[in-house]
């Protein structure tokens, strides 16, 4: 963050969302998060940076 005012502001907006969270468990996130996180595609090309000298 830049500067204190920015992360008050993200501490705040984190606030809020614990709130709205309410007496979710930890491992009911965990749980949502993987079924998500499995349903996702991953990319079928991936870029791969190529050093230009040779190694030995």
């Amino acid at each position: 963050m830049k500067n204190s005012e920015s992360k008050r502001d993200f501490l705040q907006s984190l606030q809020k969302a614990a709130a709205d969270l309410g007496d979710i468990s930890e491992e009911k996130i965990l749980k949502t998060v993987r079924e998500y996180r499995s349903g996702q595609k991953l990319p079928k090309n991936v870029a791969v940076a190529r050093s230009k000298k040779k190694t030995t």
